[in-house]
């Protein structure tokens, strides 16, 4: 059986991200202690909150150190919109450096309304070419909640959201799965869209 470990750093919205692996019939056990993180087939770093504060957690508790360990050793790792912002060079919203993992910085979106919240569609395209696509339409929305952006990384395959190439909403690659929006509380779409990931490019 397959165990996905979900990080538990103060900042993520662990309730609903196990009730919905529950819907998949996977297990799911939220991670306290950094020597656990090792251990799981799937490691998800949630996220809801503040970029500094959840940096500094992560550091102080030593999941940072588990996590980097992790990544080095080829391991996959899915990261939930602020969890994902967290993967990329830099996050202007804490004036923090991030894992690194993703290239560029996390910056505000700079066109109105400044604030991206609500539903959105993929670029349904590219949702297919990233082979995440299975059971999904170009009509599909995700719940979408932020107001800082990753920036572009040629190196991953990028995922955009639907008429606004400027804010990516997945990056791929072998190992890093990192979705901006909230799969979690996406309803049937979300959850779809989470068994590709786990199914159909994590192989788990």
């Amino acid at each position: 059986m397959n165990l996905i470990g979900v990080v538990d750093y103060g900042s993520g919205n662990l309730g609903s991200i196990l009730a919905v692996f529950e819907a998949l019939q996977v297990y799911a056990e939220v991670l306290h202690n950094p020597k656990k993180v090792a251990e799981a087939d799937l490691l998800v770093l949630p996220g809801v909150g503040a970029a500094g504060m959840a940096m500094k957690t992560l550091e102080s508790s030593g999941m940072a150190t588990a996590l980097k360990k992790r990544h080095q050793a080829g391991e996959p790792i899915l990261g939930i919109c602020l969890g994902a912002q967290l993967l990329c060079d830099f996050l202007s919203e804490g004036n923090c450096r991030g894992f690194g993992w993703i290239t560029g910085r996390v910056e505000p979106l700079k066109e109105y309304p400044f604030y991206n919240n609500g539903w959105c569609g993929l670029n349904y395209r590219s949702l297919q070419a990233a082979g995440l696509a299975r059971a999904l339409t170009s009509a599909s929305t995700f719940f979408f909640n932020h107001r800082y952006v990753m920036g572009r990384d040629s190196k991953m395959r990028c995922v955009a959201v639907e008429g606004r190439p400027d804010i990516p909403a997945i990056y791929l690659n072998k190992t890093i799965c990192a979705v901006q929006f909230h799969p979690e509380k996406s309803q049937r779409d979300g959850q779809i869209l989470l068994r590709n990931i786990l199914e159909d490019h994590f192989g788990l």
